[in-house]
């Protein structure tokens, strides 16, 4: 148990420091019996999500100080999920090669008269989601795509749709939103996403949980490769016709992945954008 005073000692002319913080937020925790905040902010680069990860592994260190061995495997299980949530939310810039693109909000549950951590909840994870679509030159997009087209097993990748006519897996320089990206030094995809894979197993995700994942994301490399003839927009004939896609086979691929029962309703929204006006439903190119 935390008896000592010496956390509130602290001058405050010395600068912050990510164990000193920790033990006097939870000190405080446990005198005042209120919640306690730390916010951890910098440039890019300046080492905010170690900072997070030292924070959270001294608080559930500390609370499970003189407990029973093997109390502190929820404190275990909160760090454990790093991989998922930098797998989806990081990526390489021209400053950073494991940058987070997000910024979160998370809860710890303590008991604060028995010194045990009880869990944690991401209550907000705000992406930085235009990465997807658009990335400056000499960075990439999120480290998932990489991980999931260089180390997921063949059969997964052809049920996604992501292998190629001679059975052989995309390459990322395939795709329009990774082809301007790159691998990061030292990168090992198949080992990367065995460490996100075990890690979703470890929280407990079913299979269905994580097959609808990967779904999701080969989803959106897919919808990256749909192609829109433009001389649809300017022809003079019909000028508020919807505009025309190339290649709808990649869309039914899209929809198929997403769980549309019917693939000209997702051409329908590709194309066209609706207003509810009075409870009715007009459509617009």
């Amino acid at each position: 148990m935390v008896t000592s005073d010496a956390p509130l000692q602290i001058k405050r002319s010395l600068p912050p420091h990510s164990y000193a913080l920790s033990a006097l937020a939870y000190y405080s925790l446990r005198k005042e019996a209120r919640r306690q905040g730390i916010v951890i902010s910098g440039e890019s680069g300046a080492g905010k999500t170690e900072s997070a990860k030292v924070c959270m592994e001294f608080l559930t260190k500390l609370a499970s100080i003189g407990g029973e061995p093997g109390e502190d495997d929820i404190g275990k299980k909160i760090l454990a999920c790093n991989p998922v949530l930098e797998g989806f939310g990081n990526a390489k810039t021209v400053r950073n090669d494991n940058s987070s693109r997000f910024g979160k909000y998370v809860l710890m549950y303590f008991a604060i008269n028995t010194d045990k951590v009880y869990g944690a909840r991401t209550k907000n994870y705000l992406l930085e989601k235009s990465r997807v679509v658009m990335v400056a030159p000499n960075e990439r997009g999120y480290h998932i795509f990489y991980f999931l087209l260089g180390g997921c097993d063949l059969v997964t990748l052809k049920e996604l749709g992501l292998t190629k006519p001679d059975g052989k897996a995309y390459l990322w320089s395939d795709f329009k939103y990774l082809e301007k990206g790159g691998v990061r030094p030292g990168e090992d995809a198949g080992k990367e996403f065995r460490e996100v894979l075990e890690t979703m197993q470890k929280m407990n995700f079913s299979p269905e949980e994580i097959k609808g994942i990967w779904r999701c994301v080969a989803a959106i490399l897919h919808m990256g490769q749909i192609e829109f003839d433009p001389a649809s927009y300017d022809d003079p004939k019909s000028p508020s016709a919807p505009g025309r896609i190339k290649n709808e086979d990649i869309v039914r691929l899209v929809a198929e992945l997403l769980g549309y029962a019917n693939a000209d309703e997702l051409v329908k929204i590709l194309l066209q954008s609706v207003n509810v006006i009075n409870r009715q439903e007009i459509w617009s190119p």
